[in-house]
């Protein structure tokens, strides 16, 4: 019986299927729930189960709900807690598990595109990639006590991500409660997740002394943006190297970063651009601590353009998932929402990976997510009529080869052509309009007001 539904889903709707296969291995409530227990501090478990607050939150980031309102309706009775309840559970979320979700989340998933062998070339041999930014969040709208009286928009906070070039993954998340905090002050917490022979690519925000030697005293090698205000001392000349991608000319020199004993040697490069960046610069400089035998220098500004892959996962989290809920004005609960978001980001690369490896690169790269998630929305529900038939559970500890092969024959099932990829056209930058009085700032952080709040009710909790 349950190896006919099996068959039958895999038949009439192998994208389900695998959707459902990927869901149980990679978001296993058990493994939540024991996570939760290893990693929760202020919180626990007295009646709601937090895979359960995590499947909920799914079917919100997903479009299944179009609010954690109407999902609580729905799921209410699982749940066995009141609306009210709820949010308060959302609000007190810690920020270490939410950091734990995705890097457990993406090691389970990692092991599954690997045994598809469906991982990207390697941009350096020998260097797994890390490309690194920061997303904030956009304003919410203004339920909390505290934001009655502004008519500035709220900032319910922002989030340091690196994201796997080679498994097409986020792999690491540094959630900030602090929507006006400045990116740098995550650095600390970021350079601890560099690893040996990991290359790491970031814009010119990240271009800091600091930073940056770093990422070379823990064995790594970055590819960052020169920022302006980062002095560097020439030990050579500008030497012309040839034209990169583009038709920009590409030239180096050898440069010093710092003075004295901790002074760090890079390469700099310096592309004269054909045409100007959407910022207006017609000059682009690199700074790397790559060895010229490992990388040339025509090569290192088109693997710079790599970083933009980034851009394009949060522009998947903000149009094709819900990443934001804009009704969620407290940080954490805002937090909380996008990392599962990534959690399903994740599973999505997942099912790209399983096409990349049947179907081929170019065929996999014209398929829409976009069109992917929308079927899913209106047919993953059928799957849950065989849950009192199927044990979907087993699917989290089958062994992984025999896993693999399971999703190898749903993607051979699925034709790629009723997915395609919508045309772009170029669009013109629109000028954002100005609300509010005159004398108001565009954003406030929810997290500072909920301090001060805080601060005039029990002054001493907040200065301990």
């Amino acid at each position: 019986m349950i190896a006919d539904i099996i068959e039958h889903l895999l038949q009439r709707q192998p994208l389900v299927l695998m959707a459902r296969l990927l869901l149980e291995r990679a978001m296993d409530a058990k493994h939540f729930d024991d996570l939760f227990k290893r990693t929760a501090v202020t919180q626990y478990t007295r009646t709601a189960l937090f895979s359960d607050i995590i499947a909920l939150l799914m079917t919100v980031t997903t479009r299944m709900h179009r609010s954690v309102g109407s999902a609580y309706h729905e799921h209410k009775e699982r749940l066995g807690i009141s609306f009210v309840a709820l949010c308060g559970k959302l609000k007190r979320t810690d920020l270490p598990l939410m950091s734990a979700l995705v890097r457990e989340n993406s090691e389970r998933l990692g092991e599954v595109i690997s045994e598809l062998n469906a991982e990207h070339a390697a941009l350096v041999p020998g260097y797994r990639t890390r490309i690194v930014d920061g997303n904030a969040f956009g304003a919410t709208e203004h339920r909390l006590d505290v934001l009655r009286d502004t008519r500035s928009g709220p900032l319910p906070g922002k989030a340091l991500m690196v994201y796997d070039y080679e498994r097409d993954l986020t792999i690491e998340i540094l959630p900030c409660e602090d929507g006006h905090a400045q990116e740098r002050s995550l650095f600390k917490e970021l350079a601890a997740l560099v690893r040996a022979m990991e290359l790491w690519i970031a814009d010119r925000n990240f271009c800091t002394e600091w930073f940056l030697k770093s990422i070379v005293a823990r064995g790594g090698a970055f590819l960052i943006r020169q920022h302006a205000k980062l002095r560097v001392t020439p030990l050579s000349e500008l030497v012309f190297k040839g034209n990169c991608e583009g038709g920009g000319r590409v030239f180096e020199q050898n440069v010093r970063i710092g003075s004295g004993d901790d002074e760090l040697i890079a390469r700099r490069i310096v592309v004269f651009l054909g045409t100007k960046t959407r910022d207006g610069d017609d000059v682009l400089a690199l700074l790397t601590s790559l060895p010229p035998e490992k990388a040339d220098a025509v090569s290192i500004p088109d693997w710079y353009r790599k970083r933009w892959r980034i851009e394009s996962v949060f522009q998947e989290y903000t149009t094709t998932l819900r990443c934001e809920v804009k009704e969620l004005g407290n940080p954490r609960a805002s937090l909380l929402v996008f990392t599962v978001a990534i959690l399903s980001a994740n599973l999505h690369a997942t099912i790209r990976a399983a096409l990349r490896a049947t179907h081929g690169n170019e065929i996999a790269e014209e398929i829409s997510t976009y069109r992917i998630v929308e079927d899913l929305e209106g047919s993953y529900r059928g799957s849950e009529q065989f849950d009192h038939i199927v044990d979907w559970g087993s699917f989290a500890t089958m062994p992984l080869p025999d896993f693999v092969d399971l999703l190898q024959r749903c993607a051979r099932n699925i034709d790629p052509k009723r997915y395609p990829k919508a045309r772009k056209y170029p669009r013109k930058r629109s000028m954002k309009s100005q609300r509010g009085k005159p004398d108001d700032p565009p954003h406030v952080s929810t997290y500072r007001l909920l301090r001060a709040k805080q601060a005039m009710s029990n002054p001493g909790k907040v200065a301990a």
